[in-house]
């Protein structure tokens, strides 16, 4: 759960969060960046106009300038000292850095510091559109300018090139016969001073002309254009405000759910290819995935569906070869009994089958522990038991047995201690290996326990020939035999061992093999106390 909220914050809520925390929002910064630079292109020839009028005076006649100039301005002229806006801090920086700023606060302004003084010109704007009023309310103080100083004057291709430095927009200086007397643009223009066009591509061309039409036959008009579209450029800035955040979450979106579907479908293919049959099938995934414990999980379950499959197939092999021998010894000598006519022959036959039946008793029985060990719903009967008494007891009745072996029993005093156990599968354990340790060893048998760090830890050895270090890890196998010392002859079925170990992993400790100082075999059997 921590893992996929950790991966969902750091693809989906992070950057959102990141972005929420700037100190500025950069969605506003770069769009009022990207106004500020069109409008000021658009229009910083009206104060480049505006200023170098007011250039020609003394500062004192600004305000008179343009009170003047105000009716050519509806949308709104205005000249105060800079400490009379109310800027922020860092709008006044920008203005004394770059001349002008933009603020999009109803009405929507743009400001100009005039000359190096402390005086700033304001000029309200309004977007245009598809209204002819309002387009030519935005061009009248532009176009007052342009006839005063163009238009009206005698040299008008002259003062155009004097004047056109100063705006940032395309202009050109055409006469009115240069368009078809026919076409939109002539009658537009003889209808009105001003005539705007949008071409399909939506580009916007502003043409006007001379105040009074009828001072020439052929006027000059001033093409303004080709000019980017305000109204498009802010609804694209309104929509960039959510489109941005909707974007960075579908983004984020996209990336966790890519990584969790490629996890999937890593888990997909590994369970599928586990079904085909192929146990050795396992799910790689980093551990910093979000099915790291799931996969783990699934190639733990894998690895024990393994073992289990590969266990009962060498079981099986393993049990069908067991079987065969003492079968065929039963028929030889159920054969030889039917064939004999000598009652001492078919008395010794006899003897022959009981004990083969006997052998094949052992086996199954042998066999039903280790299957009913098997089953993960046996059940432990856990009880509290002096570990000293306990061997005392086992080993003393060993003892009387094996008059003939040396049986040593040591422990010190931290064996003197309760520990829990299941004590009839405990004995089992015991007794098999020391029953094992009296069939193999020469002369002598030690015991030992004490307890560790909470563990009990028991050893049995013994002197006898030992096991060779190869067949270490085959020890466990059920029917496992190392070599010919250790044959049927000797006693056991093949399952002490193997059941040894499920009885102590029931236990939650383990059994080892090592080689004994003795000379022979040592087994270390530990379990939490």
């Amino acid at each position: 759960m921590l893992k996929i909220f950790l991966r969902l914050y750091i693809f989906l809520l992070l950057p959102i969060t990141i972005f929420a925390l700037l100190p500025t929002n950069p969605i506003i910064y770069f769009g009022n960046k990207l106004l500020e630079k069109h409008f000021d292109h658009e229009f910083s020839s009206v104060y480049q106009l505006v200023n170098a009028e007011l250039g020609e005076q003394a500062e004192s006649q600004w305000n008179d300038s343009i009170d003047k100039l105000a009716p050519y301005f509806p949308n709104g002229l205005f000249l105060k000292p800079v400490e009379q806006w109310k800027f922020k801090k860092d709008e006044r920086a920008r203005l004394y850095e770059q001349g002008f700023i933009l603020k999009r606060k109803a009405p929507m302004a743009l400001f100009y510091r005039v000359r190096d003084t402390d005086k700033v010109l304001r000029f309200n704007l309004f977007l245009p559109d598809d209204d002819f009023q309002i387009l030519e309310k935005q061009t009248r103080g532009i176009r007052h300018f342009v006839n005063k100083s163009v238009l009206e004057s005698p040299n008008v291709e002259q003062n155009f090139r004097a004047l056109k430095p100063l705006f940032k927009i395309p202009l050109s200086l055409k006469r009115l016969h240069d368009f078809p007397p026919d076409g939109v643009i002539a009658k537009g223009l003889r209808e009105d001073e001003i005539y705007y066009d949008r071409s399909e591509n939506d580009p916007l061309y502003i043409y006007f002309r001379g105040e009074n039409i009828n001072t020439s036959k052929n006027p000059y008009v001033i093409v303004a254009g080709p000019l980017n579209n305000s109204r498009q450029l802010q609804m694209f800035y309104d929509y960039a405000q959510f489109l941005v955040p909707a974007l960075l979450i579908a983004i984020g979106t996209f990336l966790w759910l890519y990584t969790l579907m490629r996890e999937l479908r890593t888990m997909n293919k590994g369970a599928k290819r586990f079904g085909r049959g192929d146990l050795d099938a396992r799910v790689k995934l980093s551990r910093f995935s979000t099915l790291h414990r799931l996969s783990t999980s699934f190639n733990g379950m894998a690895s024990k569906i393994q073992q289990l499959v590969n266990g009962h197939r060498d079981l099986t092999n393993a049990v069908s070869h067991e079987l065969k021998t003492p079968l065929s010894r039963l028929r030889f000598a159920l054969q030889m009994q039917q064939e004999s006519s000598n009652k001492a022959d078919k008395q010794k036959y006899t003897n022959k089958i009981q004990d083969n039946i006997s052998e094949l008793e052992e086996l199954i029985n042998e066999l039903l522990n280790y299957a009913r060990l098997d089953r993960n719903g046996h059940m432990l009967k856990i009880q509290k038991h002096n570990l000293s008494d306990w061997l005392t007891t086992e080993v003393s009745c060993l003892a009387e047995y094996h008059p003939e072996l040396s049986i040593q029993l040591t422990f010190d005093k931290s064996a003197n201690q309760t520990v829990s156990f299941d004590q009839s599968l405990m004995d089992k354990v015991l007794n098999n290996l020391l029953n094992n340790a009296c069939r193999h060893a020469h002369k002598t048998i030690s015991i030992s326990a004490r307890i560790e760090d909470n563990n009990v830890l028991l050893t049995i050895e013994d002197d006898g020939p030992g096991i060779d270090e190869r067949f270490k890890e085959q020890l466990f196998q059920p029917f496992f035999r190392a070599d010919n010392s250790r044959q049927r002859n000797t006693g056991g079925s093949g399952l002490g061992l193997a059941i040894s170990q499920k009885i102590m992993k029931l236990h939650h400790g383990s059994i080892s093999y090592h080689k004994s100082k003795l000379g022979g075999a040592k087994f270390l059997i530990t379990w939490p106390m």
